[in-house]
């Protein structure tokens, strides 16, 4: 098993079902997100009139508005959000928005298919949040490499000169 099949398998493992969320914002939380749906531009044609792509994508959308919602700072600091409430939050605002058709009543892995589909863009979230924590090391490194071995984080920027000794240039178009 690989990072990511671990990361999925234990975030499966600790969802157990699907509960309302207790916190003061979680109303809020919720209409902001309906709210939303009318932002979201993508057609069924956009996906070749796949529904379950469509869908996906969807509650990805939701996903990314939901992550915007948990960073500001008074719904912050109220309460840390876990995996389980996400997909709380990502399943009820598709339900409430996404048109009823009969593959909803479908279970998949003991789950309803827009509860399970809700989990799989938390798990899909999570493992590009892996990917991008590795990519991110891997120039660190990179970087450290390049300057003899230490990385001080911010320096080349200040400077003005790149890791690899060019002057960079600044957005009025200067040296």
């Amino acid at each position: 098993m690989n990072e990511e099949e671990i990361l999925a398998a234990k975030v499966k493992t600790e969802f157990k079902e699907i509960h309302k969320v207790n916190s003061y914002y979680a109303e809020k939380i919720l209409e902001k997100l309906l709210e939303h749906k009318k932002d979201y531009r993508k057609t069924l044609n956009d996906f070749g009139g796949n529904v379950d792509r469509y869908e996906f994508a969807y509650m990805s959308f939701v996903n990314r508005n939901l992550k915007g919602l948990l960073q500001v700072r008074e719904i912050a600091k109220e309460h840390k959000y876990t995996d389980s409430e996400k997909t709380y939050f990502i399943y009820n605002t598709a339900k409430a928005a996404l048109p009823y058709r009969p593959k909803h009543d479908i279970t998949k892995e003991g789950k309803k298919w827009l509860l399970y589909m809700a989990l799989e863009v938390v798990i899909a979230d999570k493992k590009q949040e892996l990917r991008k924590a590795r990519k991110r090391q891997f120039l660190e490194k990179q970087k450290a490499a390049e300057n003899g071995g230490t990385v001080i984080k911010g320096e080349a920027k200040k400077s003005g000169i790149s890791p690899k000794g060019r002057t960079q240039r600044t957005k009025r178009g200067g040296a």
